[in-house]
């Protein structure tokens, strides 16, 4: 009797046995989602972030998981590496979506990541159609994977064009930027802002900044420019990666990335004339108040540098 006991005693323990301290448990997702009967959605690391699996052949890990690793290549289970861009679109869902608590947002999440990780996507093709196959006709998970992968379309390797518009007639200068979103610094060379005396300052797309020239005093014409550079938060080419021995690997969303792009100006203005030695009055006073004698009149400049690796 107290053998058997023994026994029994044994077999629960084995039944009962908790999952390794270290490993990633199911989190937010829908059992039985896939063709296959699967589950879709995210696991939740050992540091507690809700990270998505990347190599279906493999079983889900379950076993000992290790910390985080920032990773700017990615292998998979077949062999390819993904290409930079969409492991930028990678890092965008995964950061903007991924780490959530909805099953339906969860499911289409892992979805978007087995677009590029899967082996349907070596089998079909890396893109939209490998990622919806595992949703198995789902409309609501479908509705959702939609609109994030138009999401990703648009914004994960977004690029920007600056425009500058340096009027020395009337002694202004405009600067313009697109998307909305970026932000930028103007640098003045040979003028400063009248009403500050800066040559560098923060810029504010549709400002009419005043500015006057700024000559060499032996000089009788002289260089103007203004240079706007402006920088757009886009998706780094980047992701968070775990590793489980002899089971899938799982990543989360990594660090921004930025786009940088510029656009400048110049023109050649004539030095106000000095006084004579006689001291008389100098006839060119209002422009030598206003700082600028003009040889031209309108420089518009516009120019725009794509993120690295857009296609």
């Amino acid at each position: 009797m107290r053998r058997a006991l023994l026994v029994l005693l044994t077999l629960l323990l084995v039944l009962i046995a908790p999952v390794p301290a270290h490993a990633a448990t199911k989190n937010a997702g829908i059992p039985g989602l896939t063709p296959y009967g699967g589950y879709l959605g995210n696991y939740l690391a050992p540091d507690g972030t809700r990270v998505y699996c990347i190599d279906s052949p493999l079983p889900w890990p379950s076993g000992d998981t290790s910390g985080p690793t920032t990773v700017d290549s990615l292998v998979t289970t077949w062999g390819d590496t993904v290409p930079s861009e969409q492991l930028a679109r990678l890092n965008h869902v995964l950061t903007a979506y991924g780490q959530t608590d909805d099953p339906v947002q969860a499911a289409a999440v892992a979805a978007y990541v087995n677009a590029y990780t899967s082996g349907w996507a070596r089998d079909l093709g890396a893109g939209y159609e490998a990622g919806a196959w595992y949703l198995n006709g789902d409309a609501a998970v479908l509705a959702v994977y939609d609109a994030i992968w138009a999401d990703s379309e648009a914004y994960a390797l977004r690029s920007g064009v600056a425009t500058v518009v340096l009027d020395l007639d009337a002694g202004t200068l405009v600067v313009d930027a697109q998307p909305v979103d970026a932000t930028g610094t103007v640098t003045l060379a040979g003028a400063v802002r009248t009403d500050t005396g800066e040559s560098a300052f923060p810029a504010v797309p549709g400002e009419v900044v005043p500015i006057s020239g700024t000559p060499p005093d032996d000089a009788d014409e002289y260089e103007v420019s203004a240079r706007a550079d402006f920088s757009l938060e886009t998706a780094a080419a980047s992701v968070v990666l775990y590793t489980t021995p002899d089971q899938q690997r799982t990543i989360r969303g990594g660090a921004p990335g930025a786009t940088m792009f510029s656009a400048e100006a110049r023109g050649t203005a004539t030095a106000p004339p000095r006084l004579a030695a006689t001291g008389e009055a100098n006839p060119h006073a209002a422009l030598v108040a206003a700082g600028l004698l003009v040889c031209g009149a309108l420089l518009v400049a516009s120019a725009g540098i794509r993120a690295a690796g857009r296609r």
